[in-house]
């Protein structure tokens, strides 16, 4: 993930293959790597939905450029505190991905 001045960091990331609305980054990673912090502006607001049904929560989206195996992306993601990972691939980015010739098979890594 390229952060706020433009020097690539390492992410744990998650490729979600259920995630069908928005890339999420977590908002410790971003906040400390000068993406985005609580108070600051953001491009939009955007309602996340989780698992459970009817819980929902609203989150920031800002632009974030992503590099996945030397693939550079630039992308919306939601800022929103995730449990383990930096970032939470969605479905969108994967069709990307795929369509760049990336594959997924048992055992990739």
């Amino acid at each position: 993930v390229r952060d706020g001045g433009y020097t690539w960091q390492p992410a744990r990331a998650l490729l979600d293959t259920g995630n069908a609305g928005l890339t999420l980054i977590d908002a410790r990673f971003a906040a400390r790597h000068a993406i985005h912090r609580e108070g600051w502006p953001a491009e939009r607001q955007t309602v996340l939905r989780g698992v459970v049904p009817g819980a929902t929560s609203q989150a920031p989206v800002v632009t974030v450029a992503l590099q996945i195996r030397g693939h550079e992306l630039l992308i919306p993601a939601a800022v929103s505190t995730l449990p383990n990972e930096d970032v939470l691939v969605s479905m969108d980015v994967i069709k990307e991905l795929f369509a760049a010739g990336f594959r997924m098979g048992v055992g990739s890594a």
